[in-house]
């Protein structure tokens, strides 16, 4: 279920892209110090204890976490954007302004303000 979007925090557009730039960063080059949640403890159970692999996915999500540390709400609109945005992405009226090859994509600017 999605939230009302008058429940989700401003952001302003220079800091989503600060923390997309950073957050992507993090993740594509496995700066694992910047992500100290990786791997440790997170979730216990009856049959074990449960951690975050070292994916691309775990890395942004915690490095995004970190960059917006101590401001849970912006964290989470962040994350909301970021997810639209995705979806976005790959919307086929989205395919005349977005090029690239396997997981190297550009936009281009007319698209992206």
């Amino acid at each position: 279920m999605l939230p009302d979007p008058s429940t989700i925090a401003p952001l302003d557009p220079e800091e989503f892209r600060g923390a997309h730039d950073y957050a992507g960063m993090v993740a594509e080059y496995e700066f694992l110090e910047e992500v100290p949640a990786i791997g440790k403890p997170l979730i216990k159970t009856d049959d074990g204890t449960l951690a975050l692999t070292i994916h691309l996915d775990n890395r942004f999500g915690l490095a995004v976490m970190r960059h917006f540390r101590g401001q849970p709400d912006k964290a989470t609109a962040f994350m909301w954007r970021f997810w639209a945005l995705q979806r976005l992405f790959h919307h086929d009226a989205m395919k005349a302004y977005i090029r690239g090859t396997g997981d190297e994509s550009e936009m281009h600017r007319s698209a992206n303000g």
